[in-house]
């Protein structure tokens, strides 16, 4: 039985920035497309297009913080979503994600498009590691999240 994999981001924001960032709608997944080479790398059972892709939806979502909403609200995924004022720092880390694929497009979709609300030149990083990580493991997506 596979387990599911993580999820870790690190996202330097300012906290009016993070605000509107989680209040605004989440935006349709063609509007950001960074995870489509990755994609086509990937092994799992069946093909992805991208009409399926498209065709996914957010359940009951509608602003990204109802997105986040979701996992935040379940104990098993263990998951951390804090804000460092003073750093201005946003830490985001769910320990047990999901195995699906889909899962994984719509969580890239939507702390990538956090970008857009950047307003530090630093480069952080959003990451989709194995649960149970080993010697010289590598994740299975990484972003890096500029402005």
């Amino acid at each position: 039985m596979s387990e599911p994999s993580s999820v870790y981001a690190k996202i330097h924001i300012s906290k009016a920035n993070l605000k509107n960032y989680l209040n605004a709608q989440i935006k349709p997944l063609n509007d950001f497309n960074n995870w489509l080479m990755w994609i086509n790398k990937q092994e799992y059972s069946g093909k992805i297009t991208i009409e399926d892709v498209k065709s996914q939806h957010f359940w009951h979502c509608k602003t990204n913080q109802e997105y986040f909403d979701i996992y935040l609200s379940e104990d098993f995924t263990s998951s951390y979503f804090d804000y460092d004022e003073k750093q201005e720092l946003l830490i985001i880390s769910i320990l047990q994600f999901s195995q699906n694929i889909f899962d994984y497009i719509k969580m890239i979709h939507i702390i990538g498009s956090i970008s857009s609300f950047k307003s530090s030149e630093n480069t952080d990083f959003l990451m989709i590691y194995d649960f149970l990580w080993f010697e010289d493991a590598k994740p299975t997506y990484y972003l890096e999240i500029k402005k």
